[in-house]
């Protein structure tokens, strides 16, 4: 039997005003300190009427919920230039999320109590180069984000609803590295690594404990290579583009259920085809994301 059958109408205003200040300090001819800040205060009123079409006593109409978030958000940046191009650098960042509202809640009560905003802490040391004439270039970085109340998205059992929770703390520990090469003034090739590791160091939610599971939706390893052309010849230019991205298995879910596991895949596209002398046109046959 049908258990039931619901209509709801939703709606959330938004309203962002943020204010900023940056600044760069010389204490060197090659050392540079960067530092700055950012106000941000964020407003939304919602409003949400479910019907249920089966049980009509439980459904129900909120209208004009509002509430403000306000954050500071600071960045600073030391930065090292022993040559032009050469850089490495230290940060500390600060990011902001602000809270809402669960206009999918299946009860006023749920609807009525927002969720709390989500800041996260980056901290990162990296460095930034150019070798051989600039047709080299590597960038490295290694990075920890500190989470606070990071909002994530929480199956409730009994309502089969999706609604919008804070995990009160997660780390993620993190690496990159990108590399470019110029071998000739038509061709330009590119790889990239990157490793994740994050995990919720505490995340509670009445029953719910995802305390030390993986971080939702960050595979632990990624990696991708490219390849672009522009060849000329007597007609203007062959073009082309081939592309190969790879994620390691993760998980869509912070409860860390094994049916939301998606397993390893990689991504491959390819283009080719020809370019007018002035670039006005170009005519291609592609593959993408095969």
């Amino acid at each position: 039997a049908l258990a039931s059958a619901t209509v709801a109408e939703q709606q959330v205003d938004s309203r962002s005003v943020g204010v900023f200040a940056d600044g760069v300090l010389h204490l060197t001819p090659a050392l540079d300190l960067t530092v700055g800040a950012r106000y941000t205060r964020d407003r939304k009123r919602a409003s949400l009427a479910r019907s249920d079409l089966v049980r009509p006593a439980s459904g129900f109409s909120v209208d004009g919920l509002s509430h403000s978030w306000s954050e500071v958000t600071p960045r600073a940046v030391l930065a090292w230039r022993p040559r032009a191009s050469l850089m490495t650098y230290l940060s500390a960042t600060r990011g902001f999320t602000s809270g809402g509202f669960n206009a999918d809640a299946a009860s006023a009560v749920a609807f009525r109590a927002p969720f709390d905003p989500e800041t996260v802490d980056n901290y990162e040391a990296g460095v930034k180069s150019q070798w051989l004439d600039n047709k080299v270039r590597i960038n490295a970085s290694l990075f920890r984000m500190k989470y606070r109340d990071k909002q994530e998205l929480v199956n409730n059992i009994l309502t089969g609803i999706l609604s919008i929770f804070n995990a009160g703390k997660a780390t993620v520990d993190g690496s990159e590295i990108e590399l470019a090469w110029k071998p000739a003034p038509w061709l330009d090739l590119s790889a990239s690594l990157a490793y994740l590791d994050g995990r919720y160091d505490h995340f509670a939610v009445g029953s719910i404990n995802n305390s030390g599971n993986p971080m939702s939706n960050s595979p632990r390893r990624q990696a991708g290579v490219a390849a672009d052309l522009r060849y000329p010849v007597s007609f203007g230019y062959l073009v082309g583009a081939a592309s190969y991205a790879w994620k390691d298995s993760y998980n869509t879910g912070a409860a860390n259920d094994p049916n939301l596991q998606l397993p390893g895949f990689g991504l491959a596209s390819l283009s080719a085809g020809v370019e007018s002398p002035d670039g006005s046109w170009r005519v291609l046959a592609w593959v993408k994301n095969a």
